[in-house]
């Protein structure tokens, strides 16, 4: 077990773990490696692959030469320790075979390793070129990793957020396709036998709204041309209000479409239901109705007219009640 650096301080730096027990491989390594002239490196080497993992684990290299032949045990079986998820390989690991070992490369390959070498045919401008290309693939691929998840975690987070929203949603493209909705509104449209087959993704939303419009449902028109200014940028919003009754109630929606802050346009569109302020509504102008029937009724009787004198005097019940002169207004 021994540890060299092999390079210089203007390099970029790279740790690389050599795993070999034959004298004659490592020393070709190394010749391989000081050869590279845009990397330095420190190298880590071990005769056996406990001594490996275990140089491994406290360094944790940038990549890995592992021969097949250990006097311990073979490189398959340490490849398998290295990066026990073939799919997920933790470090860029590459076999070294003797000649006519193939198959053993292409199950190496198969299981994670990054590349392999045929010892005794390898120059040392092909074994620093496969270390490097394994790193930066290595790179890459974590690197898309990384970017993978971002993006998953960002979709997540969209997700939950779209379901949490208590409004039916739906975000449109730049021509009007539903290209996400919400909990909410998949839930509206299993309820109510919606227009459109299962949550509507993929379905331009406009042609829905122009059947409706063409069907006579109420301020679909006005609808339809709001949804269509937001998404040619003619305006920065539209609300609007309509009646969409179930076969077993009555209700009534707010739409409210918003643009998408995207390179290529599109819109949110949100329905929320106004149900109830419309009953409250119609329960104030009800009793708005009726104080003003009962004002005009009150100030009616405050006097009565005698057609014997054609007079109008005091009303006797509303002056006891009130014990004052009451005054015509």
């Amino acid at each position: 077990m021994s540890m060299t650096a092999l390079r210089d301080r203007t390099q970029q730096k790279r740790t690389l773990l050599l795993i070999a027990d034959m004298p004659e491989d490592r020393a070709m390594i190394r010749h391989s490696l000081i050869a590279d002239a845009d990397y330095g490196y420190t190298l880590l080497e071990a005769e056996t692959g406990a001594e490996g993992l275990h140089l491994w684990h406290q360094h944790k290299p940038d990549c890995v030469l592992l021969d097949y032949q250990l006097p311990d045990t073979d490189g398959l079986r340490l490849l398998a320790a290295l990066n026990p998820d073939p799919l997920k390989p933790a470090v860029p690991v590459i076999l070294m075979t003797g000649a006519g070992n193939e198959s053993l490369a292409a199950q190496a390959l198969n299981r994670g390793a990054q590349d392999y070498l045929v010892k005794g045919r390898s120059t040392p401008a092909e074994i620093h070129l496969a270390i490097r290309q394994a790193m930066e693939i290595f790179a890459l691929r974590h690197s898309h990793k990384q970017a993978e998840d971002s993006l998953r975690e960002s979709e997540k987070l969209l997700r939950s957020t779209l379901d949490s929203l208590l409004p039916s949603v739906a975000i449109l493209d730049h021509e009007g396709t539903i290209l996400d909705v919400n909990r909410a509104w998949k839930q509206f449209a299993e309820e109510n036998g919606s227009r459109m087959s299962r949550d509507g993704i993929g379905i331009n939303y406009l042609d829905v709204v122009r059947r409706a419009t063409a069907d006579g449902e109420q301020n679909t028109q006005q609808m339809l041309e709001g949804i269509q200014a937001v998404l040619t940028g003619r305006h920065t919003q539209f609300v609007g209000e309509y009646p969409c009754h179930s076969p077993t109630q009555q209700q009534w929606f707010m739409l409210s479409v918003n643009p998408l802050d995207t390179a290529h346009g599109g819109a949110v569109v949100s329905h929320i239901n106004i149900t109830e302020r419309k009953h409250t509504e119609d329960q104030l102008r009800i009793v708005a109705a009726r104080t003003e029937v009962a004002q005009e009724a009150a100030r009616a009787s405050l006097y009565e007219y005698m057609p014997q004198t054609n007079t109008m005097v005091r009303n006797a019940t509303w002056v006891q009640i009130s014990n004052s002169e009451p005054k015509l207004t």
